[in-house]
């Protein structure tokens, strides 16, 4: 354990685990911090020594609703410089996959919490198994062969993945100065809160702009604007 000890605060961080560092806060406000859940997030590479089963069933993005993966496309690389991208299908190329597993029929928070539990149970044998069977049901009427294609493959498995953002249909619609993420990001005392959960929106600019407000919000309390 350590101590740091400081005359302001900025905590960029996922911000359901404020509550947790910050017992002291008002109910209110842990409760907003709380409301949001992650969306869990896997990001899949495939090497494949060539894409010649793609290029014969002219896809290069293919959408599988319901699997593991939902998400599968070419990854031909740039050409920048010196370096040439892939060309033609006999040369290998990474086929990126993505998925966000989720369980249909629970409201979107139960959903998220059952697919970070997903990604934290499965072993690595059971993601390969998984995306060579998928690729082979895709891909095999054009030849594809998961044994002899695939070269190696890496599995990035974010169970806290993206912040989460509202919709229509399973959050209630109130004005955005009620928002949970709103109230939550509220400053108390010398502690200010930043990060994209604070702005429900899963992209770098948000976080950037969050963390500006955060850094004023401290600005005004010190008097220094």
């Amino acid at each position: 354990m350590h101590a740091v000890r400081a005359a302001n605060v900025v905590l960029a961080c996922n911000n359901a685990l404020i509550p947790a560092l910050m017992p002291e806060l008002p109910a209110k406000q842990k409760e907003a911090l709380a409301y949001p859940v992650k969306v869990p997030m896997m990001y899949t590479n495939v090497l494949v020594r060539r894409w010649t089963s793609f290029a014969k069933l002219g896809v290069a993005n293919v959408n599988s609703p319901c699997m593991l993966h939902t998400g599968t496309s070419l990854d031909p690389g740039s050409t920048v410089g010196g370096y040439q991208g892939v060309t033609t299908p006999d040369e290998p190329i990474i086929v990126h996959m993505t998925g966000n597993p989720n369980k249909p029929g629970l409201p979107r928070e139960e959903q998220n919490r059952a697919g970070a539990a997903q990604l934290l149970a499965m072993t690595f044998e059971q993601f390969e198994l998984d995306i060579r069977r998928h690729l082979a049901a895709m891909l095999g009427p054009a030849g594809f062969d998961p044994a002899a294609d695939i070269v190696g493959l890496t599995i990035n498995r974010w169970p806290y993945g993206y912040s989460y953002t509202y919709d229509a249909l399973g959050d209630p619609d109130v004005p955005p100065e009620h928002r949970p993420h709103v109230i939550g990001r509220q400053r108390f005392g010398s502690v200010t809160i930043a990060n994209a959960d604070a702005g429900a929106a899963a992209f770098t600019n948000q976080a950037i702009d969050e963390a500006r407000r955060a850094v004023e919000e401290l600005f005004v309390k010190n008097g220094l604007t």
